[in-house]
């Protein structure tokens, strides 16, 4: 029975600099559209509630937007 030889595999963290903007598959530009585009469909709906949780029951029947 022979002894397998034993290898070390060393594993190196990826740097930041220029092989990560080589490596990137999309635009900064995009990155940064996409990222604002879906914070806003999280935010203006958590908002809408916000306000809507404001507004009483009655003003909510009568399509109030803001309290009064």
């Amino acid at each position: 029975m022979s002894a397998l030889p034993h290898s070390r595999t060393t594993i190196k963290a990826p740097r930041k600099g220029r092989n990560s903007e080589i490596a990137r598959l999309m635009p900064t530009w995009l990155i940064d559209v996409l990222t604002t585009a879906l914070c806003l469909m999280v935010l203006v709906p958590i908002s809408c509630i916000f306000v809507a949780s404001l507004n009483s029951d009655a003003g909510g029947a009568q399509d109030e937007v803001w309290p009064s």
